[in-house]
């Protein structure tokens, strides 16, 4: 999915997507890699937001960018310098809403309230029901009812 997501973002921008094998140990090489791979991952990130993906997968493909940059200088032995851990990922730990059971009976149970809403909320709501009762995320919830 990032290799899908980089050859998209690619295909955007004027010059491509480059990973320098770095022999050298001029300064001025090393200083133009890391503004390099600086303004990439602003830019891609950037790129992602707009085409609206949000924070939590934006930061899981960081985190998956590091782990192939990681990859490449540790088993690879491409000397391409530490630029990558430039990119930060925050660690934010998401606390979950949770609803009080009665809240969720009403959803379950209010025919009145169902009534009121047009066949697209019902959806919603009947989805939003299932994830409480068994208990997914919304994104697993989606990807279960529609493959990626």
């Amino acid at each position: 999915m990032v290799g899908n997501l980089l050859t998209e973002y690619d295909k955007t921008i004027t010059s491509p997507i480059l990973v320098k094998n770095i022999k050298s140990n001029s300064q001025r090489l090393i200083q133009s890699e890391k503004k390099y791979w600086k303004r990439f991952f602003r830019n891609f990130s950037d790129w992602l937001y707009q085409n609206k993906y949000y924070d939590n997968y934006v930061w899981s493909i960081a985190k998956i960018l590091k782990t192939f940059f990681n990859y490449l200088i540790k088993d690879k032995c491409w000397s391409i310098g530490k630029y990558h851990l430039q990119f930060i990922v925050p660690n934010h730990s998401l606390v979950p809403i949770v609803l009080e059971p009665n809240q969720l009976k009403f959803l379950i149970t209010n025919n009145e309230f169902r009534l009121s809403l047009s066949e697209k909320l019902k959806r919603t709501n009947d989805i939003f029901i299932f994830g409480c009762t068994a208990g997914l995320r919304f994104s697993d919830l989606m990807w279960k009812i529609r493959p990626p």
